[in-house]
């Protein structure tokens, strides 16, 4: 009879036939005795004639005996261990985790993964989760499978040496397979183990024809394609085994310091700290006045910016009145503890503003594309770690790539430019006033250190939350995976460009960044740090002002254009084109100025019209109408106009992506500013109640944070998940909604916790300094 031995010892043995024949090797040896002990192959191991060296060459004894025994033969199959750990391992193709919560909950059973990874790539050709006895560790695994072999194997050799295997497995299989068949009809147990036959040996030749049309490439088809990836002959698949019992990294368990642990504490430190502040300011305000939950200023307009927004280059100081107030308990201490008060902070969270803003449709703009955010990247951020089960109905020709509805998912990639545009936007139209008060004078570096602090607070929690805590809480078939993500991007000196907001230079790469969704805070600071030259320009030479401004614009759109054509950039997200793009141009600052200059320029002429009514142009409803529908236009296009390039990847030449990459991002700010000053003018009044509704105002003021978290939110269920996601739009709809509500609430959180008590810690210095 034919001994597993006999294609586990072929080093040359194609691997990703390997993982079949190991949920084979489970199959057959949990139902080859059958109930009498009178099938199957191997001797009983208490007889001490098994010889593990031979059946499973280099791994411990232990692990053998445990992989050749089918112990507590007495029981029925459904209860033997090796039965469940069998049912608990992935089978199918391609990406089948199989069930991890049985696996850990059977006794003397472990928990593996492997995962084949395409010319190194994050994301894996095929995985599967395997369910084996418990003496074997992550060593046996990986030379049982041939894991052990770090330059990988060709394509090409896979494709070669799979029929082979199967041919093998097949014959090895088949005197257990058509002895349980033929007495099918008569024994329900062999009719269960004829089930299983037939199905392990409709895997594997399905496996053999995926093997025949590679083989069969001449060079030219490109490959045989295996979800969204295509092996071509020169491609290096790598398999990688992960154990969520030795790798997994806890705050003590194979640490490799106790940052972990101390971040730890001091978050719970903080949390304590908020209890005992809301608990003195309870004390303090026992028997006095509630508080009415208005603000003087409109939101937009008080400084509360939270990241994307602008700073008042005033401060208006309105926390002054309580912080002023004698207190209870009067030391400087309890007065730095009041401002962590849940109870006095949560106020100002939800306060609307006491009177109506001309820019407060900017609001609803900003939760929306906070929210469309989101959705993009529910659709993107999963993928290298748990994936989707049916990668072909997302890239097939025949999948969502090809559908309309599709772009609007994908397009979620340039709502970050509506954050440039409000950021620009808002500095331009308070800032001039803020000028006029000042007599054109700018204390340019007090206002830098300010934002760097508010800015910079947040981050840093949200930096070591992510990195430090929430890589270290849960558990599952991924979570492995998801923790070596974070720390092969982490574990480095990154996190020091990155306060600095240089981590868009250094490292060049975003993709070795901690938070690589933070390389929009690096451009949003750079941007904010040169806007004020531009603010003086435009209080003392207007006109030297709009030329630097266009001379940028230009400058920046030229070296875009000659990027993208140089580099062969695209905009296809499942190609190479893009990953091009993402490290070359998609996240650097000189490509994305142009939409802050378009909001800057809008801010500057909504700034005018408004202080001085008598420059505002008379529209009538044809011009309305006209302006109005260019701007949807211009916003269509720039979602719709990819979807030829979807339906024929790549298909776009150099010449159509520098074009398109270079003109949508202004086209996008110009249709949102023609938009918000249309609002603004009191000419879209049904849009301007809803984008200016005062129900948006607490969840603008958390999109700073939202932006921050909603990465962490996305990934940590996607590394806690059991099981791979099924793609489709009820999935987006419904995981982009509980995505963006974890990603408010955990915003909501920050708020309370760090955000807002570093700005009235600002506030009550910078009302020291005046008093001094």
């Amino acid at each position: 009879t034919a001994s597993p031995g006999d294609w586990v010892r072929s080093r040359h043995e194609p691997i990703i036939t390997m993982w079949r024949l190991t949920v084979i090797i489970l199959l057959l040896v949990a139902s080859a005795r059958g109930g009498d002990g009178s099938e199957g192959g191997f001797a009983d191991p208490s007889s001490g004639s098994v010889d593990c060296a031979a059946v499973y060459p280099g791994i411990d004894e232990s692990c053998c005996r445990a992989l050749s025994s089918n112990a507590s033969s007495h029981l029925p199959m459904v209860r033997r261990p090796l039965a469940r750990m069998a049912y608990a391992s992935g089978s199918s193709l391609p990406y089948d985790a199989g069930h991890y919560t049985t696996c850990v909950n059977t006794e003397g059973a472990g928990y593996f993964t492997l995962a084949w990874h395409v010319d190194g790539r994050d994301i894996p050709v095929a995985e599967l989760g395997l369910c084996l006895p418990a003496a074997c560790c992550k060593a046996d695994v990986e030379r049982l499978t041939g894991a052990n072999s770090n330059d990988g194997i060709s394509a090409g050799a896979i494709a070669n040496g799979t029929q082979e295997a199967v041919a093998k497995a097949e014959a090895m299989l088949r005197p257990f397979g058509t002895s349980f068949c033929a007495r099918a009809g008569a024994d329900s147990a062999a009719a269960a183990h004829c089930r299983e036959y037939r199905a392990v040996i409709a895997v594997m030749d399905a496996a053999a024809a995926m093997a025949n049309e590679l083989a069969s490439d001449d060079g030219g088809g490109g490959g045989v394609s295996v979800g969204p990836f295509t092996l071509g002959e020169d491609a290096t698949v790598r398999l990688r085994v992960a154990s969520s019992a030795e790798d997994r990294v806890g705050f003590f368990t194979n640490a490799k310091s106790g940052w972990a642990a101390f971040f730890a504490v001091v978050l719970v430190a903080l949390v304590a700290v908020a209890f005992v502040g809301t608990v003195l300011d309870a004390f303090e305000t026992a028997g006095g006045e509630a508080r009415d939950g208005t603000v003087s200023e409109p939101l937009l307009g008080d400084g509360e910016d939270h990241g994307e927004e602008p700073e008042e280059l005033v401060d208006a100081g309105d926390e002054g009145d309580r912080d002023g107030q004698s207190s209870r308990v009067p030391n400087q201490v309890a007065d730095g503890l009041k401002m962590f008060s849940i109870r006095r902070n949560w106020p100002k969270l939800v306060a609307a503003p006491a009177e109506p803003s001309p820019t407060d449709c900017l609001n609803g703009m900003r939760v929306l594309s906070m929210v469309w955010i989101v959705l993009g990247h529910t659709m993107m951020m999963p993928a290298p770690i748990n994936g989707f089960d049916n990668p072909e109905d997302l890239v097939a020709k025949f999948g969502a790539r090809s559908k309309v509805w599709f772009m609007t998912v994908i397009g979620g990639q340039i709502a970050v430019d509506s954050f440039f545009f409000l950021g620009g936007f808002l500095i331009a139209y308070l800032g001039v006033r803020d000028l006029e008060k000042r007599g054109g004078k700018i204390p340019y570096g007090a206002m830098v250190l300010h934002r760097y602090i508010r800015i910079t607070s947040a981050f840093a929690f949200t930096m070591v939350f992510y990195s430090q805590i929430v890589s270290r809480i849960g558990d599952g078939p991924f979570f492995v995976r998801f923790q070596q993500s974070v720390f092969r991007r982490c574990d480095n000196a990154s996190w020091v460009t990155s306060l600095l907001y240089l981590h868009n230079f250094v490292p060049f790469d975003s993709d070795q960044v901690c938070m690589g969704w933070s390389w929009y805070l690096g451009c949003d600071m750079i941007f904010f740090v040169i806007s004020p030259a531009l603010l003086l320009l435009h209080h003392h030479r207007p006109k030297i002002m709009w030329t630097v401004m266009i001379a940028v614009a230009l400058a920046s759109s030229v070296l875009t254009f000659w990027l993208v054509v140089h580099y062969d950039l695209g905009c296809y997200v499942f190609g190479e084109s893009w990953r091009n793009y993402s490290y070359y141009a998609y996240s650097k600052p000189y490509t994305r100025v142009p939409a802050h200059l378009v909001g800057m320029a809008f801010g500057f002429v909504n700034e005018r019209w408004v202080s001085d009514p008598a420059m505002r142009p008379n529209l009538n409803r044809a011009a309305v109408k006209t302006w109005g529908a260019a701007a949807v236009t211009a916003l269509f296009a720039c979602v719709l106009a990819p979807l030829s390039d979807y339906r024929d990847p790549e298909s776009w030449s150099p010449w159509v992506n520098a074009t398109f990459i270079t003109l949508c991002r202004p086209m996008w700010a110009a249709g949102l500013g023609i938009i918000a000053t249309l609002c603004a003018a009191g000419q879209l009044e049904g849009l301007n109640a809803f984008l200016a509704h005062p129900g948006w105002t607490p969840f603008a003021r958390l999109t700073f944070g939202a932006y921050l978290m909603h990465p962490i939110v996305i990934k940590w269920f996607a590394g806690t998940a059991t099981s791979s996601y099924h793609f489709g739009w009820r999935y987006m709809m419904a995981h982009a909604l509980f995505n963006s509500a974890f990603s408010f609430l955990f915003s909501g959180i920050t708020w309370l916790l760090v955000e807002r008590p570093v700005m009235s810690a600002i506030k009550k210095g910078t009302r020291a300094r005046r008093d001094e």
